[in-house]
């Protein structure tokens, strides 16, 4: 498990999710590795539900919400973000 800090919300948003959202506030992106499936995610009538290898998780960095969640086939490179990533499983 990794995360980064950023002062520019929408900048890690993109580089995370791809798409441009207007989180004008820092946040923290937080992100686990593992073999995942969202059971509980909604998808269509029909549709499988989402599965990948990483989570990630966008926090305010302000009130501590959690404010996007994704399952992506593989990591982001969070270095990206910010070059001080930080292994928060050691």
């Amino acid at each position: 498990m990794v995360a980064v800090y950023s002062t520019d919300g929408t900048a890690a948003e993109e580089i995370v999710i791809g798409d441009i959202v207007n989180d004008n506030f820092p946040v923290y992106v937080i992100e686990v590795t593992g073999s995942f499936t969202c059971n509980s995610c909604g998808v269509p009538p029909g549709a499988s539900a989402p599965q990948g290898n990483a989570i990630t998780l966008t926090v305010n960095a302000q009130t501590f919400q959690v404010t996007d969640f994704g399952i992506q086939p593989n990591p982001r490179d969070l270095a990206q973000i910010s070059p001080d990533v930080v292994n928060l499983a050691q």
